[in-house]
Order: structure tokens, then sequence, then C-alpha cells
């Protein structure tokens, strides 16, 4: 694939397939588990209307709008941290020390996403699990 084409392909990965990568993927564990409950609840809500999201190793990024190949902008990372916890962390500047994060139990995760997404205003209102 040239440069050129590279630029013109979406980062972003149908939910799907992204749940299918957590629950089928290389590893497990309560922080992956975590996360893929996060990504299984956007797949099964509205939230997957407006919420794009990949895969970088075993992080899952969200962003509010399709991305493409190379994307430098803000977007929201989860991350495993440890056996039992979920790291959420808003990539806004390179600087680690000024982006916002949590760390949260893995049975937390859908929680902490909602707060998130609240605390940004990146949805008016969060769906509940449909």
């Amino acid at each position: 694939m040239s440069k050129t084409d590279e630029s013109e392909r979406p980062m972003s990965r149908p939910w799907s397939d992204i749940v299918a990568y957590y629950e089928e993927g290389p590893a497990s564990g309560p922080s992956i588990d975590g996360i893929a409950t996060v990504a299984r609840h956007i797949r099964d809500t509205r939230l997957s209307e407006g919420l794009f999201g990949w895969k970088s190793m075993l992080d899952l990024c969200i962003t509010q709008t399709v991305v493409y190949h190379p994307y430098d902008g803000p977007y929201l990372r989860i991350s495993p941290a440890g056996d039992r916890h979920v790291e959420f962390r808003y990539i806004d500047t390179r600087e680690s020390s000024k982006q916002w994060h949590r760390s949260v139990p893995a049975d937390e995760s859908v929680s902490r996403l909602h707060r998130f997404l609240m605390q940004m205003h990146w949805f008016s209102s969060v769906p509940a699990a449909e």
C-alpha cells in the first residue's frame, strides 16, 4: 500500500471486529475483560453511532469522528493497568503529566466511560445498555 493509500484508510474499525479481537485475542484476564466489556457496550448501544474506535496492541482508542492514518489528534485510550484495573487516558497533549487520566477496577469500566463522556460533553446523555 502506498503512502497516499495509507492516508486514505480509516483507522477506525467496526465495533464487532474490536469486540472479537478482545474476546479471541492473544491476552486475557480481568483488565482485558474490562476493555472488552467497554467495546461490547459501545457496540450494543447507540454509542456506536457517535464513537469510532481502533486497537493499538491491547489498548482501545476512541474518537468522536472517523480518523485517517496518520492521526495525532486527541483521543481516549483505554489500557490494561495491572491485572485488575483499566486506565482511561485522554491523549490531547504530548505531555503525559497534563493528560486527564483515571485508573479504575476493571468491573467499573463502563461506568467510568459514561462519566468521561458526560464530563467531556461528547454526548448530551449516555445511553444505558440496550
